[in-house]
């Protein structure tokens, strides 16, 4: 590319720096496993070496991204052990197309010719296009956020530990009575209700709230009715249990005894 001394801007070269956003540009070097020299506006990715300086390696379409190689005016090629400017998240790189995509698309890279194009599932996402790509080959800047992850690794970050299941459980003895049984505030928190004991069918009296969920296991000899007062409620047989639901006026039954 030529130069000329009194153009009022530079010709955008693939690799180099745009918008005056780019200060997360990183001095490295290239790792000696590199074998092959790398080009403005590949992307690269931290070697496995105990150097104070980080140095880099050329990153698939699947890798996690560290920056991408700088244009630099001495020259466009950079072999193992050469000193080179990585642009990091947040600048803003002058890259090639691949094909046509819109300002805004998500793009990922291409290996073959050191080239963007909108990405696809399960590649990494270099960043955004902030100009509109008519075709291949058009010199294109992309805002540079490579701090998304593969789909794979996303999924595996985001699975969730196995739920803990332990419901808190509130137990009463009819003592061989049946008198009423009236739920405080501590054991409505509860959500199995054990009952045993009872010499006659027997009432639990509890707040419907809507939504709240008991498991009654009605060991007491007797049949049990949940309920809120003054209403009918839901009867449970004896050695029975039965998932019941608040109503916001009385209980219902959500399962069959069992």
């Amino acid at each position: 590319m030529t130069l000329y001394a009194n153009q009022f801007a530079l010709t955008q070269n693939k690799g180099s720096l745009d918008l005056n956003m780019n200060t997360n540009v990183i001095s490295c070097r290239i790792a000696q496993a590199q074998a092959t020299a790398l080009t403005p506006g590949m992307p690269v990715k931290l070697a496995d070496t105990a150097s104070k300086v980080p140095e880099v390696l050329a990153a698939g379409i699947t890798d996690e991204i560290f920056g991408f190689v700088c244009y630099n005016i001495k020259g466009n090629e950079f072999a193992a052990g050469d000193a080179v400017e990585i642009a990091g998240a947040g600048c803003v790189q002058v890259m090639e197309a691949a094909a046509a995509f819109a300002p805004g698309t998500d793009l990922m890279f291409q290996v073959s010719g050191t080239k963007v194009l909108t990405q696809t599932a399960g590649n990494t996402c270099i960043g955004k296009a902030i100009d509109k790509s008519a075709a291949d080959t058009n010199l294109v800047r992309v805002f540079i956020d490579p701090i998304r992850v593969t789909a794979a690794k996303l999924e595996a970050n985001i699975a969730l530990p196995a739920p803990n299941l332990t419901f808190g459980v509130a137990s009463h003895d009819y003592a061989g009575a049946h008198a009423d049984w009236t739920l405080s505030a501590v054991e409505a928190k509860a959500n199995v209700l054990v009952v045993t004991n009872a010499d006659a069918a027997g009432n639990i009296v509890a707040t419907p709230t809507a939504g709240k969920v008991y498991i009654l296991v009605n060991t007491s000899g007797q049949i049990i009715t949940m309920k809120a007062a003054g209403q009918t409620g839901v009867a449970v047989a004896s050695t029975k249990t039965a998932l019941l639901r608040g109503t916001g006026t009385d209980f219902a039954r959500v399962t069959a005894d069992a």
